[in-house]
């Protein structure tokens, strides 16, 4: 159970305040919500059903420095996850962001940049759906990163890449 004042993580929405909880009848009965405030968009509020578990469970706590930093370690090592069949990388893709699965999304981002360098060498662009994916889970990493480092934004992929080059 999460209480007024936790961050956690919530699906692709990032990094989020746990605003409180409130009453809301929706579908004919009231039931509690977990109101969310995403951090870096603050005009944004969500509300997460505390009897749905599938929606409950997308919100997880922040990883920790340490885990920022092992994180970045891996990645110089990680071995990238190319999934050919479009439509398994895509549901590969989504369930990693929605799950918040840090090493996946890291393979899977690696993965893709090396495609994406390979696309451009012979003049082809990426596929817009991985694009999307690169550019959401470098996002969300960037946010999380950002927050429990407590650094500015453009300064966490030089920092990430600094302890990646440190092992």
């Amino acid at each position: 159970m999460f209480k007024q004042g936790d961050t956690v993580i919530y699906g692709v929405n990032g990094v989020c305040r746990v605003d409180g909880l409130t009453q809301m009848d929706i579908t004919g009965e009231k039931k509690d919500y977990y109101v969310l405030k995403p951090v870096f968009n603050g005009r944004s509020t969500l509300f997460v059903p505390t009897d749905n578990e599938v929606l409950t469970g997308r919100m997880r706590p922040l990883i920790t420095e340490a885990g920022i930093r092992e994180l970045a370690k891996k990645f110089s090592k990680l071995e990238p996850l190319w999934i050919e069949d479009e439509d398994e990388r895509k549901a590969r893709c989504a369930a990693a962001l929605v799950d918040n699965d840090r090493e996946t999304a890291l393979a899977l981002i690696k993965a893709i940049r090396i495609h994406r360098d390979r696309q451009s060498d012979i003049g082809k662009k990426l596929h817009v759906a991985d694009e999307r994916f690169l550019k959401d889970a470098e996002k969300l990493l960037r946010e999380e990163a950002s927050f429990v480092l407590d650094l500015d934004f453009d300064r966490v992929l030089p920092f990430l890449n600094e302890k990646a080059r440190a092992v």
